[in-house]
């Protein structure tokens, strides 16, 4: 495993003029601490991921023994004066090229390196989204592969489960589509019988209230209503019947608050009182 330190190490005592110069070096002495082959290191690869204001060419790509497919870790190097003229001391922007780089080529770790300064970091593209963890050692390049395989593999299997879930989810969602057509054409035909039957219900009370109206005013038209309320002198309110005596000569003026009533009721609710025989 691989500490800050160690790559520290291999820019002991160095002044370099440029990153290109730093790069050179760099790819020449990492051969030999990770004792792999030149074949294996790949510099200035195009990305596709990255700011329109940073460089889009990714340092040193250190690719898999067994599967060159996969990028397992890389190294964006930088040269400390250049940080400080340009950056003002910040790395924020070379930390950001880093993590585009990465997660375009979907590398397992990230070294950001110049010869005073190291971070590493670990990436985790499980999910819907990327995450990275910046850690203090960077494991053996056969175990890092080992993890990588494992995880296409771990998301492979995901992908099919996820593929199985869809299918079987589709045709539940197929199932349920067609239940809700056969419900609601169902439904439909239930409305339509009860339109139809409120239509009818509605025209028999129609008519129902039509012939009451015509036999009870059949019924009604004889009645007249001739009751005589009347005023007397001193103000009592008295209502006349065809039984009083009095009812022949009882004449109706309006103007005293006089009037006829259809029913003995009527005539009480306005005021009146039954006349009474001497």
């Amino acid at each position: 495993m691989y500490s800050p330190d160690n790559f520290l190490n291999l820019f002991q005592g160095k002044d370099y003029s440029t990153e290109e110069e730093l790069e050179n070096d760099f790819k020449g002495k990492i051969t030999g601490l990770f004792n792999i082959s030149s074949q294996r290191l790949k510099s200035q690869h195009l990305t596709t991921s990255f700011d329109k204001r940073l460089s889009n060419k990714s340092d040193v790509i250190i690719w898999g023994e067994d599967d060159p497919d996969l990028a397992l870790v890389i190294f964006e190097l930088k040269i400390e004066k250049s940080i400080r003229q340009f950056k003002k001391g910040s790395y924020e922007d070379a930390k950001k090229q880093l993590h585009l780089y990465c997660q375009d080529m979907r590398a397992a770790y990230g070294v950001l390196l110049s010869e005073k300064k190291c971070w590493i970091f670990r990436y985790d593209y499980r999910g819907s989204k990327t995450s990275h963890t910046e850690v203090k050692i960077l494991p053996l390049l056969n175990q890092i592969e080992n993890e990588m395989t494992a995880s296409v593999s771990e998301e492979v299997d995901l992908r099919r489960m996820a593929k199985r879930k869809d299918g079987i989810e589709k045709g539940l969602l197929e199932k349920s589509a067609q239940i809700r057509l056969e419900t609601n054409s169902r439904l439909g035909k239930e409305r339509e019988r009860h339109k139809k039957l409120l239509k009818f219900y509605t025209f028999m009370a129609m008519g129902a209230v039509v012939i009451f109206f015509i036999v009870g005013g059949y019924f009604y038209k004889g009645a007249a209503c001739d009751i005589k309320g009347n005023t007397s002198q001193n103000g009592d309110k008295i209502y006349h019947t065809k039984e009083s005596p009095s009812y022949s000569k009882v004449k109706i003026d309006p103007k005293y608050g006089e009037k006829m009533f259809c029913s003995e009721k009527e005539a009480v609710n306005a005021g009146f009182r039954k006349w009474q025989s001497k």
